[in-house]
């Protein structure tokens, strides 16, 4: 799980906040949602999985918040906007590298729920209202394919089993 809010830096303008719920499968046991993930990846035209390395399949929930740089509408800046997210993933990866697939969908406007949570996160901290939501997106369906890349760059070994990994990247999702 991860959550970020960029109130609590004192701005509320522009991405100001996403939460998440992430649920990664362990891959000690045999698992027919990974058989039938992989067999989608491999449907990809000039790609094959590489049977040798570890797989693990993922899912995650995320809601995400965009308001304007202003708690009012301008013309000239981004419209009030939430999105709810559903994405189901694959993790390939070995002691060196990842390469994630997945495919999300879910939607934009109000129904992701963006002004109430929004609303009332500032009631908790003491944060007027915005009054801008009643010109939020309208709802639409909303969906990406994306992938990501890791490379790990340095890797660190501590006492009890803890391990410090970083890995450089890249991602495309549109």
């Amino acid at each position: 799980a991860y959550s970020h809010n960029d109130e609590v830096f004192g701005t509320d303008k522009h991405y100001t906040s996403g939460t998440a719920l992430i649920w990664i499968q362990n891959n000690e046991h045999e698992n027919p949602y990974v058989d039938f993930t992989k067999s989608i990846v491999n449907a990809i035209p000039f790609h094959k999985l590489n049977s040798s390395n570890n797989f693990n399949t993922s899912f995650l929930l995320q809601q995400r918040i965009i308001t304007p740089d202003t708690k009012n509408l301008l013309a000239d800046d981004l419209p009030y906007a939430g999105t709810l997210e559903l994405e189901a993933g694959l993790y390939e990866w070995n002691n060196k590298s990842f390469h994630h697939y997945s495919l999300k969908f879910g939607l934009v406007g109000e129904s992701s729920g963006a002004e109430i949570v929004q609303d009332e996160f500032h009631k908790i901290v003491g944060v007027k209202e915005y009054k801008g939501w009643s010109n939020q997106l309208d709802d639409k369906a909303i969906g990406t394919i994306g992938y990501d890349y890791g490379e790990l760059s340095y890797r660190k070994d501590f006492k009890e089993g803890y391990k410090f990994d970083w890995f450089n990247g890249f991602s495309a999702d549109p």
